[in-house]
């Protein structure tokens, strides 16, 4: 264990040998962070808590198949870091915590209630996210042919390659909007954003 002000921090690391295709995390109140680009046929979790109660090993009913399915009890906070091979699809919830991703992945949906979303996404064939409070930055290398963001009252900035038209549909309550894309309606590549009370900005990079 490791001190921490006001109690202890435990870590626990596993390494698993097994084919995955998707991800699956419900954090409760910890922050989740999915880095792709391991080695195939390998995934890396370490897992952090503020709690007193040891730390499970990850066996066989983790897994369904090719799914990695990592769920923290209700009222739990656990932090994962977990690192996948590149093309692998996540799906992850948080109630508090906040969501980093980064390199090449596969169909990504995510949910948290007041966390932040921060993607640096370099490949993915589609990205829905959405937030109650949360801010979300969205970085992408390559056009999706769907990004759909919806955040209450968090902010939205989405940066997507130039040299694309994307077919934009943005809506806000009481937020300011500023879109500086190529536009055209029934493109390939859509992009659907919403927020009640939170700015909008969708830019080429």
């Amino acid at each position: 264990m490791v001190a921490l002000a006001g109690g202890s921090r435990v870590e626990k690391h596993d390494f698993l040998t097994h084919e995955i295709s998707a991800l699956a995390i419900d954090a409760g109140g910890g922050d989740v962070t999915v880095r792709a680009g391991g080695p195939r046929g390998t995934v890396e979790v370490t897992r952090t808590t503020r709690s007193s109660n040891a730390l499970a090993d990850l066996g066989p009913t983790s897994w369904q198949g090719s799914t990695l399915t990592l769920n923290c009890a209700t009222g739990c906070d656990i932090d994962y870091e977990i690192r996948v091979p590149a093309g692998v699809a996540v799906t992850a919830q948080t109630g508090s915590g906040d969501v980093e991703l980064e390199g090449n992945l596969g169909q990504v949906s995510l949910q948290t209630g007041s966390g932040d979303v921060d993607a640096d996404i370099a490949t993915t064939s589609s990205l829905t996210t959405s937030t109650g409070s949360g801010d979300m930055a969205l970085r992408f290398g390559s056009a999706p042919s769907l990004i759909s963001a919806d955040s209450g009252s968090g902010d939205v900035d989405i940066q997507v390659p130039n040299g694309q038209r994307y077919d934009v549909d943005s809506q806000t309550g009481s937020g300011d909007t500023d879109i500086v894309v190529q536009r055209q309606d029934a493109a390939d590549h859509r992009i659907h954003v919403k927020t009640g009370s939170g700015d909008i900005t969708i830019s080429g990079g």
